[in-house]
């Protein structure tokens, strides 16, 4: 057989093509969002793309290893799951820059493969998919919104949302369902659009601390792959020990004390026997004023800037709680959360109630049994009883639309009735609208 030789071989081509969006900057696409926009842009749908290519570690229930949807999040993380798809992804498209979609080039600094660091929901910015729409592009959504800590958009200051605007649904990730990039799984309406009336607004506000984190986040995003690779755990020891020095005054203990971890454990980071998560160097940075890319890069001449900050209550550290258990008044405890849920403002379960006092659930369900029971029963009774309106209020909705429909000489199919809902009918409505087809027509 002849053989050519390799300065006159051509290179195989790559199956697709797709360039990914704002790689390297602050607002970079995620992978599970890339791999949508990707099968999109090649006319197939997501869901063929995920399970005939490569050994994806997800979707295709014949293949054995595979995992839930449900888990998809981690693919945007740092374990063994994001490395498989980086690979066959980058095999795929023929690219090299694919890593920088998820949190792998921070791999040494996060925590469990970057599980930890992630929503286990899709979240998004109603403003920033609004503005790729109105560039003519299609929206993507990008991995600053994937990190747990970050709960504000950092360009306009809004709150990320993680229930569609027209359905009222929420969903693990793009690539659970098929569905156009920035658009609802299961009502495919897009996600940008401003609620529907039947869906309640929130009314609350992006605090000092949130923006602070999100701005941060997006500041450590933006590093490019010369200061990426000049990060270590040598830079945050140095930097640990410089604010010991310069803002506790040289007390080690009043560092623990500002962090809300024990001596020992700080002991540890300092001593180089326990590494330093990025939530922990998130939290040094908004206690001390120093950004994360300073903590990582070992820039010193940030301390003659610093300031010396609480962090809020709901930042809480079990370790902590634990220590300060053996004198916390119990019975005061369980008789304010008694107090509340009596009130005109209950608390919405027992994570509502366990934040009020500065305590997770678990410690709640483990010091207050009885408490936190009712609490749950609760919660529980509320849901089912707004659920029961919510249903009657649908119904009545949907016979509406299947009167309409039949004054317009039209026939009430449920695909003319979902049209009309603006939202999709299933599981809940679906139901319902064959229940009223049936009485009506009876």
């Amino acid at each position: 057989m002849i053989e050519f030789d390799p300065h006159y071989r051509v290179r195989p081509r790559a199956l697709f093509l797709l360039e990914p969006r704002a790689n390297g900057t602050w607002a970079r696409q995620r992978l599970t969002s890339y791999v949508q926009e990707l099968a999109i842009t090649s006319l197939i749908k997501p869901h063929a793309l995920r399970d005939c290519y490569g050994p994806f570690p997800f979707g295709a229930r014949s293949r054995e290893g595979a995992v839930d949807p449900s888990k998809a999040p981690n693919i945007n993380g740092a374990a063994d799951c994001a490395r498989n798809w980086v690979s066959v992804v980058s095999e795929i498209v023929g690219r090299t820059d694919i890593e920088g979609l998820t949190l792998l080039p921070f791999a040494d600094f996060v925590r469990s493969g970057g599980g930890a660091h992630l929503h286990a929901r899709r979240m998004w910015c109603r403003r920033c998919l609004q503005e790729d729409i109105a560039r003519g592009q299609l929206p993507y959504e990008r991995l600053l919104w994937s990190l747990r800590q970050v709960v504000v958009c950092p360009l306009h200051g809004d709150l990320l949302d993680c229930i569609c605007p027209h359905c009222g649904r929420s969903q693990t990730n793009e690539l659970a369902r098929d569905c156009l990039p920035g658009h609802c799984g299961f009502c495919q309406h897009f996600l940008g659009d401003e609620r529907t009336y039947d869906v309640v607004e929130s009314e609350s506000v992006a605090t000092e601390y949130q923006l602070w984190v999100a701005r941060d986040f997006g500041n450590l995003l933006d590093m490019n792959s010369d200061q990426i690779e000049g990060a270590s755990h040598e830079n945050v020891r140095l930097m640990m020990r410089l604010a010991i020095a310069k803002a506790c005054r040289g007390r080690p203990q009043v560092f623990s004390e500002n962090l809300r971890f024990g001596c020992e454990t700080v002991k540890n980071w300092v001593g180089g026997w326990r590494r330093v998560s990025l939530t922990v160097i998130s939290s040094l940075s908004w206690i001390y004023g120093v950004p994360m890319r300073a903590w990582l890069l070992g820039e010193v001449d940030a301390w003659n800037r610093c300031c010396v900050r609480e962090l809020p209550l709901d930042i809480h550290r079990d370790s902590d709680f634990r220590t300060r258990s053996y004198w916390c008044d119990w019975g005061a405890v369980g008789a304010r959360i008694l107090a509340r849920l009596e009130s005109d403002q209950p608390p919405r379960g027992v994570t509502d109630a366990a934040r009020m006092e500065n305590m997770t659930a678990e410690t709640f369900k483990k010091r207050l049994p009885d408490v936190y029971l009712r609490v749950r029963d609760a919660a529980a009774e509320r849901r089912k009883a707004s659920s029961a309106i919510n249903r009657s209020k649908l119904r009545e909705r949907i016979r509406v639309c299947i009167e309409q429909l039949t004054q317009e000489g039209q026939p009430p199919t449920r695909t003319r009735v979902a049209t009309r809902l603006g939202r999709g009918l299933f599981p809940k409505g679906e139901r319902i609208y064959w229940e009223e087809i049936q009485r009506f027509n009876g």
